[in-house]
């Protein structure tokens, strides 16, 4: 990796810790709670720049975020019922 690309990637992560900082302050805003315990960040990449990708922990506020392995699908529906 070259010290111009590794510059870059230092400041995409810091970049996506700036934004998860900013989705924790507006959950907050609106009385929710961001899980940082349960938060991961998903790095993606073409094969071509696979080895571009960082294997670091991101820090968001005070809390290390790991990188995840793969991604994961989370569905939430809720139903109305009309009384």
């Amino acid at each position: 990796m070259t010290p111009r690309s590794m510059d870059t990637v230092s400041r995409l992560a810091e970049w996506v810790a700036v934004c998860i900082d900013e989705v924790a302050a507006w959950k907050k805003a609106n009385r929710l709670q961001l899980n940082l315990a349960k938060t991961e960040v998903l790095w993606c990449a073409s094969s071509r720049r696979q080895h571009l990708v960082p294997t670091a922990s991101v820090r968001v506020s005070d809390v290390l975020v790991s990188p995840a392995t793969a991604a994961r699908i989370l569905v939430f529906t809720s139903t109305l019922m009309s009384p």
